[in-house]
């Protein structure tokens, strides 16, 4: 399972890497730190 940042929002994730960017309104998000660093996805 993987805990989303935020809503409302469009998330890229990658096996093994989490979550690897994300959109806002069909752009990329412009908040610092959104998807600079990839999110490692939880262990069950």
């Amino acid at each position: 399972m993987v805990k989303l940042p935020a809503v409302d929002r469009i998330y890229t994730i990658t096996e093994g890497q989490g979550i690897t960017s994300a959109l806002c309104g069909g752009k990329p998000c412009a908040e610092a730190g959104t998807a600079a660093a990839p999110v490692k996805p939880s262990k069950p």
